[in-house]
């Protein structure tokens, strides 16, 4: 992979984030698969050279994503630093983009159906680490570039893949719009109805589908059902 001209400004958001040392800490872990703890190490160990490192481990964004995610699991502290991790990717994200394509399969074979039913008109707002939880599943099940195509397409005009449309899908997160998403679509049916319907107008209908499931059933605890 050729290094993203973006990579200067995604060292320096790393550096100057308040979680850096811990950024830092699980780069390195990432890389050397050795958890360091020697501070002159962590402090002389390079930035640039960490992150092209890693990027040359991984060549497409949803071996990264799952690579990066199974290694904070394994960290003496899952839960603080798979939110470090979320930062990492979501920083990685704008490298790959640049260069991953679009037409890149899915890796996602989700077979389950989903099942119809009466769902309240409320919606249940995410915890704060909600979405972050959200998020990392559905990386590790589907193509995060396709996904975030699906999303933007259901909140806004069909993507078209025109420049302009490239530049507005890269001003937004993956995390926002799966929030934007809750928000707009008060019930389950009329999320996956829209989810479904955008798939179909979008280039290779049966993928799309797919994502548009796991979409769907990742959200699906959000949307409480009726007791009858």
């Amino acid at each position: 992979m050729e290094y993203s001209s973006l990579l200067p400004q995604v060292i320096q958001y790393l550096k100057q984030h308040k979680d850096s040392i811990q950024l830092k800490k699980l780069t390195l872990y990432l890389c050397q698969q050795v958890w360091e703890n020697e501070q002159i190490k962590i402090d002389n160990a390079d930035w640039q050279s960490l992150i092209e490192e890693l990027v040359s481990k991984k060549p497409t964004f949803i071996s990264l994503s799952k690579y990066i995610y199974g290694m904070a699991k394994t960290t003496s502290k899952p839960k603080k630093y798979l939110l470090v991790a979320d930062i990492l990717i979501s920083q990685l994200e704008k490298i790959y983009l640049v260069e991953e394509d679009v037409t890149v399969a899915c890796l996602a074979n989700f077979q389950e159906e989903i099942l119809s039913q009466e769902i309240s008109n409320q919606t249940a707002t995410p915890e704060p680490d909600g979405l972050y939880k959200i998020r990392a599943e559905i990386i590790s099940n589907i193509n995060p570039l396709r996904a975030k195509i699906l999303l933007f397409s259901a909140l806004n005009e069909q993507f078209t893949f025109s420049n302009q449309d490239w530049v507005n899908l890269k001003s937004h997160q993956l995390d926002e719009l799966i929030q934007e998403l809750i928000d707009s679509y008060p019930t389950f049916a009329k999320l996956v109805s829209k989810l479904e319907f955008t798939a179909g107008s979008l280039p290779e209908v049966d993928e799309n589908l797919k994502i548009a499931k796991v979409i769907s059933q990742s959200l699906k605890p959000f949307y409480p059902a009726i007791c009858v």
